[in-house]
């Protein structure tokens, strides 16, 4: 993972340091997937979730339900996973 700061002094109000307090990027390279973080200084802050060229948006609270079922889900598929392969045994000893 690897976190950028979008830089536009011309519209983003910054802070004592000069930095963009405005949007914060995070790319996940091997997955082709970007989050952006828009209106840090709002009190309705916008989440881009962005997966090769499709893109949705969510207020803040609604990425935080998104993103906390996509890993409820993961590890059901992973235990129901696991368990129907035996594998869960094997990975519970070690």
């Amino acid at each position: 993972m690897r976190l950028l700061r979008k830089d536009d002094p011309g519209q983003a109000p910054t802070d004592s340091v000069g930095k963009d307090r405005t949007t914060m990027v995070y790319h996940f390279m091997g997955y082709d997937l970007t989050i952006t973080f828009t209106h840090l200084d709002h009190a309705k802050l916008e989440v881009v979730v962005g997966l090769g060229s499709e893109t949705r948006t969510f207020q803040l609270e609604g990425f935080i339900n998104f993103w906390l079922d996509l890993v409820n889900e993961g590890r059901k598929t992973a235990d129901a996973h696991l368990d129907l392969t035996g594998r869960a045994d094997s990975v519970r000893q070690g």
